[in-house]
């Protein structure tokens, strides 16, 4: 199965404006196809395949908002789509909030272990650099729907794991930038004790995804990695390790970013 750690390289187009004038094209057409095919009700089964085989070829190519176009169409309903789209919805809005995995891999080889902040400092480093690295609310929306499609996967393999680990840690990260740093600047905001509540309650609910989702992608490999090790600090890093993460712990562990 096609996943955003495949290929992802696309292929110029040199004229200003044609890449995003040609998919906007992609997407109409695929609105009319889901039109004819799924809404009328007359799809079958190899018009279906075909759609997802299209879905995971526009993952592979980085085209994220034609791909969940495409899976959105099939999938309306999350509680009732087959394992295999709910993976691929989760890729590609993923994808779509910028979640940059090349980067990703190549921050995670180039930080020293046992470097200051280092599992918030990684994770940061799945939005990519500045200014693509600007994170948005709807990027926001997006993660908290890539979770919501892979808690819904009846049978999770060790990628769906890996990969409910990485939207749980890119949501944590985007969660936090968004409340901290709202208009994108690099300097922290001043936060009030009732925001900093509300926003350890949702790093809270991350940290816990990525810490059952990584120990069953741990279980399954046989043993740790350099992500597991990375991610494992940070809630030490948050507050200390032990108990619940609350807004006080929060605040102090902004200001050290």
């Amino acid at each position: 199965m096609s996943s955003i750690w495949g290929n992802l390289n696309m292929s110029p187009i040199n004229h200003p404006g044609m890449e995003e004038h040609m998919a906007r094209v992609r997407q109409l057409i695929v609105v009319a196809f889901l039109g004819l095919e799924l809404v009328s009700g007359c799809a079958d089964e190899s018009s279906r395949e075909a759609l997802i085989e299209a879905a995971a070829i526009a993952i592979d190519n980085t085209d994220y908002a034609t791909a969940v176009t495409i899976l959105e169409g099939l999938c309306p309903d999350v509680t009732r789509c087959s394992d295999n789209v709910l993976a691929l919805l989760a890729q590609a809005r993923m994808g779509l909030a910028g979640v940059d995995l090349v980067n990703l891999i190549t921050v995670l080889e180039s930080v020293p272990v046992g470097g200051s902040n280092l599992g918030f400092t990684t994770l940061d480093a799945m939005f990519g650099p500045p200014p693509d690295g600007g994170v948005t609310d709807d990027d926001v929306t997006r993660l908290e729907g890539a979770i919501l499609a892979l808690k819904n996967v009846n049978a999770p393999t060790a990628a769906d794991y890996l990969d409910m680990a990485l939207s749980a840690g890119a949501h944590l990260v985007a969660s936090v930038m968004r409340a901290a740093d709202s208009n994108n600047d690099g300097i922290w905001d001043a936060l009030g004790i009732t925001e900093l509540n509300a926003l350890a309650g949702v790093v809270e609910a991350d940290l816990v995804l990525l810490e059952t989702s990584m120990a069953a992608v741990e279980a399954s490999l046989g043993g740790g990695t350099t992500l597991t090790d990375s991610i494992g600090r940070l809630r030490a890093d948050i507050n200390g390790g032990t108990g619940v993460v609350t807004g006080v712990d929060l605040g102090a562990y902004i200001v050290t970013l």
